[in-house]
């Protein structure tokens, strides 16, 4: 070969590509190091690359090994171990035979894969040189080799991974001394692989001719398959070379090459599913965020954090989002692989994993959740892993928590009522930024972790607050805000809370007047939080629909099939299959994404995870309500932080409880309860702290769901704690008694329905505290309050309406069932008139169930009140009420009424009129207890008797009859409740004897509502109107503290005794009863 200088085969190389670019010289020929330049015209160094911090080794995808093997498979006979001298020289033949091998060239004519490099044979030829390809020969040889792609851009990168894989492997089989020329002229070859790959990826035309319709893209996609594929098997990347190509242009503009990747990357992780080999995706990141240029060149992308309109296209746009979005949620979708795809509808990811939910076996489904679980627990480990390396590098930190920032405010209105979920994010993203969001906050979210006290307590009200929350509902509720839970056409609840909140008083002490710069710690857990709304907390709400519209389709279905016998065999017959065969279809899909929601949003590790955050956060409410840790009643005036929060920050820890318990009621025994403990006590019994009712009815819910008719189990950690902790046994009592009579009015268009619900959770919880002595003594104590009067009052008018309601729906599924027994007649009925009355009796199937079960809790109520406090219940104000609900409501158990309402399946609503009648004697025993002399207490006796509409002895009896006939109740007691009924009737007698002897009464001793005969007379000072004292006490308890005249505010002590009125009523009285008529003044 003649002496051709480097300049010239340079030249060549350089008019072939068809640029311009300055010569280089490289070392004589003996030497094996070569140039090639990294984007034209300047030329890329070789130099040895640093080495970055070696990531730990993924697995990546498996690709079948080609039919025939390449040249890389062939390889020498590995030279021996032994010491041996340094090489001066290298040997041609090895020389010619590696470069032959690794380039996939040849100087003769050969088969593919080699390629003849006809003209370089040539000009050898002609040269007289040697037919052997040499070191300094090593970058012509790439460069024609790769000309020779003409076409087929496609199999440029196969040939560069393969080609790097080779000289990898004869590297690993050198000797380890006396090869150093060798090893060069491999690390040289790869420098130049690594080199003309950037090179390729950046200008592929410039190293061989591509089509016109080609798209660069593609080897960018390329590229990373190639990059997730197992570095073992012919189509993967060779394990070195990631590490090589990133070293080699780090120290350049790395976002030039890696941007497209990074591209590439996130498009085809967008193809993949949690369903699919996710894996290897989640495994290339961490890799890739091992380098710090890398976590530069992610967070500088122009889609890390795109412009979006809304969560769902920025969960379209941004470059990790795909990562973000690997779920099992029903919105979870792959995005399509073909146009064929593109043109069929998605299949849920969901679906993959509970195809047949009903038709699976039991371990199946339990396989199933347990890969989902797994998964996702994967993904969120993972991602915090990425996420937290991209937050190490100072510079790259501010924007990491913008991209936070930004996935939380894009979606803030998923947490709506009603949201648009179609135009948010999807479940999985946002289900996946909490769980990278918690696993970030786990170093500081201790109660016990002194990092707590760094957090900002005023962060939200900060000018550079990265979660925004000036469209939440505060804590202190504006006026306009407060519709949440007020329904505007209500004027007098209004009316109520503007006057409420002119009382609320913000601790001015407590205002912020400057501001600290936000340290990472205070904005990690502003964010978690924030993210927890709207993606935990948002994403349960999604389950309730889907558990009311199965219970719609089981009914639905066993209405139908329950009538089979009827339609069978008529013309129907096909619409009624048709529709069973649909129902079963809904039922199907519907089971599918319950347990799709169930197996991700109940997962015990994830529950625990966020619930232990949310004891952290509990524990730093109250340090900012409590600082001193003073305990109960909180100071009048709120702190101004606490004020200016987001409703949610309390809200959402009293959903998630509710979920927890609702779900695994367990997991609550896994943490520390007092905080919690703490919390949920603290806000139901300050008022002025939550003013939403339905908020404090959450805290409600939380214990009750934790009572043992809950749990299933007798006793619980929880129930243990709360039974024993000071502050639980001090105020819930108490609060819950003022609660009971707070819901009576929440504002809300349904708080009429609302109320029953919450007073039933109130109901089943003091039924568990009042087996406790410390609890039973505060109840004790409670009895002799004003608010416990009203309590009692209030009690008895649910008990009186939930019957009567009861009663009438009983009616009305008797008259329907009795309908639709008549086969004819039901067939023959109008279509649209079935359907209506099958809407009716559906809904007073469940109208029903709900009534008997809330009236059986207030009777076994009262039953226990009356007995622990019966002096409550004899109280004047309270007596002449309590005599005729119980009269009324005895007479309708024991009289006809009942008797006519006998209904199929009466255990299915849950009637059993017999076990009301023997509760309900109970308390009138309770009421009218027998003395120690054996004699009966007169005072509800005499009640009983002055009820002119509902006592009937008669009726009485029977329930006595009852008793007796069915053994519903010992001898002792059934003669009891007898003797009650005969004492009524005798001093009924007596009563109308009086009447007849004080003969016509005086309107001025008559009282002014009622028109009976006053004893204690008052007059109220607004109106001028004379009542009787237990008059106005019982007004003022049953409808609220206001002048019955003229709706002016009114109380007790406002109303001004008439002494001398009441004299003159007491002689009026003497006087008929001694024979004297004297006449009234």
């Amino acid at each position: 070969m003649n002496s051709q200088s480097a300049d010239e085969i340079r030249a060549k190389r350089l008019a072939r590509m068809g640029q311009a670019s300055q010569a280089q010289s490289t070392t004589p020929a003996a030497s094996v190091s070569g140039t090639a330049p990294a984007s034209p015209p300047p030329a890329a160094s070789p130099a040895p690359a640093p080495s970055p911090v070696a990531p730990k080794p993924i697995q990546r995808v498996t690709s079948p090994a080609p039919s025939q093997a390449s040249p890389m498979c062939t390889s020498p006979v590995r030279p021996t171990t032994q010491s041996q001298a340094p090489e001066t020289s290298l040997n041609p033949e090895w020389t010619h035979a590696l470069l032959a091998r690794v380039l996939e060239v040849s100087l003769q004519p050969c088969p593919a894969p080699l390629m003849y490099l006809d003209s370089l044979a040539a000009e050898l030829l002609s040269e007289s040189a040697p037919m052997q390809f040499t070191a300094d020969m090593t970058e012509r040889l790439l460069i024609e080799r790769l000309a020779g792609f003409a076409g087929h851009p496609d199999q440029v990168l196969p040939f560069m991974f393969r080609a790097f894989g080779v000289c990898d492997h004869e590297q690993r089989m050198l000797p380890r001394t006396g090869s150093s020329l060798r090893s060069e002229l491999l690390a040289n070859a790869q420098q130049l692989l690594i080199s003309y790959t950037g090179i390729f990826l950046q200008y592929p035309d410039s190293l061989l001719q591509v089509s016109p319709s080609f798209q660069p893209q593609s080897l960018f996609d390329q590229f990373v398959q190639h990059m997730i594929r197992d570095s073992d098997t012919p189509h993967g990347m060779p394990a070195p070379f990631l590490a090589s190509f990133i070293a080699r242009f780090e120290k350049e503009d790395i976002s030039t090459v890696f941007h497209p990747i990074l591209s590439a990357f996130s498009r085809a992780m967008r193809r993949c599913t949690l369903a699919d080999v996710f894996q290897t995706y989640l495994g290339v990141l961490t890799e890739l965020v091992g380098y710090k240029s890398i976590c530069t060149a992610i967070v500088s992308h122009p889609d890390f954090l795109p412009e979006a309109a809304n969560g769902r296209e920025f969960e379209s746009k941004a470059l990790l989002a795909p990562f973000f979005a690997l779920s099992a949620f029903p919105d979870a979708v792959a995005a399509p692989t073909s146009v064929a795809a593109l043109l069929a509808p998605p299949e849920p990811v969901y679906t993959r994993f509970f195809a047949d939910p009903t038709k699976q076996l039991s371990s199946d489904v339990q396989a199933a959740m347990a890969s989902v679980r797994s998964g996702m627990r994967l993904v969120q480990e993972k991602l915090h892993t990425v996420m937290l390396q991209l937050l190490k590098p100072k510079d790259e930190r501010e924007k990491v928590l913008d991209f936070f920032s930004r996935a939380i405010s894009i979606n803030a209105k998923r947490a709506q009522m009603r949201a648009s979920f179609q135009h948010h994010s999807t479940d999985g993203f946002c289900f996946n930024l909490v769980g990278v969001l918690l696993r970030l906050s786990d170093k500081f979210a201790d109660p016990i972790n002194p990092n707590m006290a760094k957090i900002d307590n005023g962060y939200l009200l900060h000018p550079d607050s990265r979660v925004h929350v000036g469209d939440e509902t505060k804590i202190a509720a504006a006026a306009d805000e407060v519709s949440r839970w007020i329904d505007q056409r209500n004027f007098a609840r209004t009316q109520a809370f503007q006057q409420a909140q002119k009382k609320q008083l913000i601790d001015d002490s407590t205002k912020i007047t400057e501001f600290n710069p936000p340290n990472f710690i205070t904005e990690c857990f502003y964010m978690t939080m924030a993210a927890h709304h709207i993606g935990v907390v948002a994403t349960h709400h999604k389950l309730e629909p889907l558990f009311r519209n199965m219970q719609e389709i089981k009914t639905r279905l066993e209405q139908i099939e329950g009538q089979r016998a009827q339609w069978q065999g008529t013309p129907q017959a096909a619409q009624y299959e048709q529709a069973v065969k649909k129902l079963k279809s809904m039922e199907e899909e519907i089971r599918s994404q319950q347990l799709a929601y169930e197996t991700i949003l109940a997962d015990p590790d994830s529950l625990l995870h966020t619930l232990s955050f949310y004891s952290f956060v509990a524990q730093w409410l109250l340090k900012i309500v409590d600082p001193k840790n003073a305990g109960l009643p909180l100071p009048e005036a709120l702190p101004q932080v606490f004020a200016s929060l987001p409703e949610y920050f309390v809200e959402d820890i009293a959903e998630f409880l509710v979920f927890v318990t609702r779900m695994a009621p367990n997991v609550v025994d896994r943490i520390s309860l007092d905080p919690l403990i703490r919390f949920i006590v603290t806000f139901i019994a300050s008022v002025s702290y939550i003013r939403n009712p339905y908020l404090r009815a959450k805290l409600v819910e939380i214990i009750t769901r934790l009572t043992p008719e809950f749990t299933g189990q007798r006793v619980n950690r929880f129930g243990q704690l709360i039974e024993r902790h000071p502050l639980a046994i001090e105020h819930l009592t108490p609060s819950l008694i003022q609660f009971f009579a707070d819901v009576e009015n929440t504002g809300s268009h349904t708080q009429f329905y609302d109320k029953f619900n919450i007073r039933y959770n109130i109901a089943q919880i003091v039924k568990n505290l009042w087996t406790s002595p410390d609890h039973l003594a505060q109840l004790v104590k409670s009895s002799t309050t004003e608010c416990f009067v009203r309590y009692i009052n209030l009690l008895m008018t649910d008990v009186t309406f939930l019957i009567d309601e009861a009663m009438a729906k009983l009616g009305e599924i008797r008259d329907i069932d009795h309908l639709r027994d008549n086969a004819a007649a039901w067939a023959a009925t109008p279509q649209e008139e079935r359907q209506s009355r099958e809407a009716a009796f559906n809904a007073a199937e469940n109208q029903v169930k709900s009534y008997l079960a809330f009236g059986k809790e207030m009777i076994s109520m009262f039953m226990f009140l009356t007995q622990t406090v019966p002096e409550a219940f004899l109280l004047p104000e309270m007596i002449d009420r309590l005599a005729p609900m119980l009269d009324h409501n005895l007479v309708r158990m024991a009289g006809p009424d009942a008797q006519k309402l006998k209904v199929k399946n009466a255990d299915k609503y849950g009637w059993n009129p017999r076990q009301f009648i023997v509760n309900l004697v109970q308390i009138f025993l309770n009421l009218a207890p027998k003395l120690p002399d054996q004699t009966i207490r007169q005072d509800f006796v005499r009640a009983m008797a002055r009820d002119g509409r509902s006592f009937q002895p008669d009726i009485l009896r029977n329930a006595v009859d009852i008793l007796s006939r069915h053994s519903l109740a010992q001898p002792d007691t059934i003669e009891h409740f007898a003797s009650i009924v005969q004492l009524a009737e005798d001093t009924l007698a007596a009563d109308k004897r009086t009447e007849v002897d004080l003969g016509e009464i005086p309107d001025e001793f008559l009282d002014g509502m009622l028109f009976s005969l006053m004893t204690d007379p008052v007059l109220l000072p607004a109106s001028q109107v004379v009542v009787d004292r237990s008059t106005l006490r019982t007004h003022l308890i049953s409808n609220g503290e206001y002048d019955p005249y003229n709706r002016t505010p009114l109380t007790m002590e406002m109303a001004e005794p008439q002494t001398e009125l009441k004299q003159r009523i007491e002689a009026f009285i003497a006087s008929r009863k001694s024979g004297s008529q004297p006449m009234a003044e």
